[in-house]
C-alpha cells in the first residue's frame, strides 16, 4: 500500500505491504510514542508541519531532537537517500523502488543480462561430469570445447588490443544493444547470473561460436570469438554481438546489413529472411522472417 500526503512541508511518507511487514517513513521522520504530535490531536507522527522534529525517541519541548515543534529550531531529519536498487525499499523516496524507479535503469541490479567481456584468455573445460550441453560462465565449462574445439580443455590467448581498443569494443558493444536491458562490464562478476563473452587471439574454425538458447533461458552462457588477430574494434564488436544474438534465440539471417547475417556488414539487428531453420521460432523454418528485435525485446 502506498499513501501520498503531507502537512506544510509537503511530508510524504509510505507504508510497505504487510506481507513484508517493514515501515518505511519517507520525508521527515517521526515516531509513535503516545504523545500528541505535531500538526494533529493524535498520536500519528506521520506529519512534521513545522520543519521540526517528531523523534522515535520521544517528544519534548527542548529544542533538541526530540522536539515537538514549539520553537522550530531543530532541523527536520528528512530522508534523502538515493535509490539503493534492490534492497526492497523505496530509499529516495519519489514513489518508485528498485528497478521500477527510473534512477535503477542499467544497473546491474536491474538488467535482464549482465555480459562479462572476457579479454584476458581463460582456461574453459569441457562438460566431463556435466551435462552433455553445459554451458555456463560462473564454472567455466563449456560443450563448445569438445563439440567446436576438439579438444577437453581450451586455453585461450589473451586478446592483444591494448585498454584503448578494448574498451572501444565493449562501448560499440553497448551502442549496438542500446535500449535492451543488457549490461556490459569487463569486471568477472563475484556473484549472480551472466554471460561471459570470450575475446580471444586463439585460432579455431570460423570466427566465432555460441549455443543457440531460445528465450535466453540460460542467462549465464558462454559466446566464443576467436582468429581475430588485428582487426578493428568495429569488426570485433560486430563478431560478438552475433554470436550473444545466438544466446539469446537468434539465427542467421541473409541481409548481409543484419547483425546476424554469417557474413555481416552491419552494425544493427533487424528483420531478416532466415538462411536455416530456427527452432525458437514458431514455424521459423529456411526461408521464413526472424523479427530480431522483436525478439530481443521481449527476451531482454
Amino acid at each position: 500500500m502506498r499513501v501520498v500526503g503531507g502537512g506544510a512541508v509537503g511530508m510524504r511518507w509510505a507504508l510497505r505491504s504487510p506481507v513484508v511487514g517493514a515501515l518505511l517513513i519517507c520525508g521527515c521522520v517521526g515516531g509513535l510514542d503516545g504523545s500528541v504530535p505535531e500538526g494533529g490531536p493524535t498520536d500519528n507522527d506521520a506529519l512534521d508541519t513545522d520543519g521540526s522534529i517528531s523523534s522515535f525517541l520521544g517528544e519534548g519541548n527542548d529544542g533538541g531532537a526530540s522536539d515537538a515543534g514549539t520553537d522550530g529550531a531543530t532541523p527536520s531529519m528528512c530522508k534523502s537517500s538515493p535509490e539503493a536498487c534492490g534492497d526492497g525499499e523505496d530509499n529516495d523516496c519519489d514513489g518508485s523502488m528498485d528497478c521500477d524507479d527510473p534512477d535503477c535503469d542499467g544497473t546491474s541490479a536491474c538488467v535482464k543480462q549482465l555480459v562479462y567481456v572476457n579479454f584476458d584468455g581463460p582456461v574453459i573445460q569441457d562438460c566431463t561430469g556435466q551435462p552433455m550441453y553445459c554451458s555456463d560462465a560462473r564454472h567455466n565449462v563449456s560443450f563448445a570445447i569438445s563439440d567446436h574445439f576438439f579438444k577437453q580443455t581450451m586455453d585461450f590467448a589473451p586478446y592483444g588490443g591494448d585498454g584503448a581498443k578494448r574498451a572501444d569494443i565493449v562501448q560499440r558493444l553497448r551502442s549496438i544493444y542500446a535500449g535492451y536491458s543488457i549490461e556490459f562490464t569487463t569486471t568477472r562478476p563475484a556473484s549472480g547470473n551472466y554471460m561471459m563473452v570470450v575475446i580471444s587471439n586463439s585460432s579455431g574454425s570460423n570466427h566465432g561460436v555460441s549455443p543457440l538458447d531460445c528465450g535466453n533461458q540460460n542467462k549465464n552462457d558462454i559466446a566464443f570469438v576467436y582468429k581475430i588477430g588485428s582487426n578493428s574494434a568495429d569488426l570485433i564488436s560486430r563478431y560478438a554481438a552475433h554470436e550473444i544474438g545466438h544466446s539469446f534465440g537468434l539465427h542467421h539471417v541473409t541481409d548481409r546489413n543484419a547483425i546476424m547475417s554469417w557474413d555481416s556488414n552491419g552494425s544493427a539487428f533487424r528483420v531478416g529472411t532466415l538462411s536455416v531453420d530456427n527452432p525458437c521460432i514458431p514455424g521459423g523454418t529456411k526461408g521464413t522472417k526472424q523479427n530480431a528485435p522483436a525478439i530481443l525485446s521481449t527476451t531482454l
